[in-house]
């Protein structure tokens, strides 16, 4: 079989393998919204996880060495310490308070839309029996 340059050109420009990125949405490809909806199921938990342990060891890290350097400084060990402590106590709890919110939104967000979908998919099946009956 001979093939000749324009037979070569449709095989480089045609991939049917992939899809073409394609505007979808602000700033993102058609590839990426594709990325987005195939995420492991592990995945929101690792997130959560992390954001959660961020919370909880950072502001306790920087409270330990920033208050044993201030009570050093100042000779008034041990209660600028435990004051640093306390405020990262506060700060945590903050902060655990505002992911735990932002995730109940979400998840409050995605049975709004799946119960929507829902609906929809009831109702166009109710519409085409109802197109079947009248027929």
């Amino acid at each position: 079989m001979d093939f000749t340059a324009k037979d070569e050109n449709i095989y480089k420009t045609t991939d049917l393998r992939r899809p073409k990125p394609t505007s979808v949405g602000v700033g993102r490809s058609y590839s990426e919204t594709q990325a987005k909806k195939s995420v492991g199921w592990w995945e929101p938990a690792v997130e959560i996880f992390t954001q959660v342990s961020a919370w909880i060891a950072g502001p306790i890290i920087i409270a330990l060495f920033l208050g044993k350097w201030l009570d050093q400084k100042y000779q008034t060990e041990p209660w600028l310490f435990l004051l640093c402590i306390g405020l990262a106590f506060a700060a945590s709890s903050f902060g655990i308070v505002r992911i735990t919110l932002n995730y109940i939104k979400k998840i409050e967000e995605e049975s709004r839309r799946q119960a929507q979908t829902k609906s929809q998919t009831i109702q166009t099946f109710t519409d085409l029996s109802q197109t079947k009956k009248s027929s």
